[in-house]
């Protein structure tokens, strides 16, 4: 998740709120949610009871500079992780996490996931390089192979994308 914060509610109880992303896709999607999008929900003590309350988009419970700050160490962790140590599956259908794509098998049959570029992003199970897209807040470098810049200051890119900042 992104985080937890207690609020106190009109009952005099304090709720928990948890926001994330990517959990499990189907359930994304009947919340109207794609993929990389924050969707916030809390917990009521008196019912015990998560509630789902709407995207981070509309509820702004996470700010945006934490939330690229989030994905920017997920990214440069995985990036890191997958040089020094492949991560290698048979492949038997496991996908790779979001931010890398899946090449083709080696001779025994094993896949490894590569991390994207510095400053993009890729859906989950992705199988190719050109599956990685410039995150929010970078857009396409002017020059070749595929790498994304941070956005000058005083502009901004809230999407995932090659749209320019």
């Amino acid at each position: 998740g992104m985080g937890l914060s207690a609020v106190r509610s009109a009952h005099a109880n304090f709720d928990t709120w948890m926001c994330m992303r990517d959990w499990a896709p189907e359930e994304q999607l009947a919340c109207g949610l794609g993929i990389h999008e924050i969707g916030c929900f809390y917990f009521e003590d008196v019912s015990n009871t998560w509630h789902y309350k709407g995207s981070n988009v509309d509820l702004k419970m996470v700010r945006d500079e934490w939330i690229e700050a989030g994905f920017e160490k997920e990214r440069s962790t995985v990036r890191a992780l997958s040089k020094l140590f492949p991560l290698t599956w048979p492949d038997d259908g496991v996908a790779c996490p979001a931010g890398t794509y899946k090449g083709s098998p080696d001779a025994s049959g094993a896949t490894t996931c590569t991390g994207c570029p510095s400053g993009a992003t890729s859906p989950g199970g992705s199988t190719a390089a050109s599956a990685c897209i410039c995150a929010a807040g970078f857009t396409p470098s002017s020059g070749a192979g595929g790498d994304c810049t941070p956005c000058p200051a005083g502009s901004y890119k809230g999407v995932v994308g090659e749209a320019a900042c």
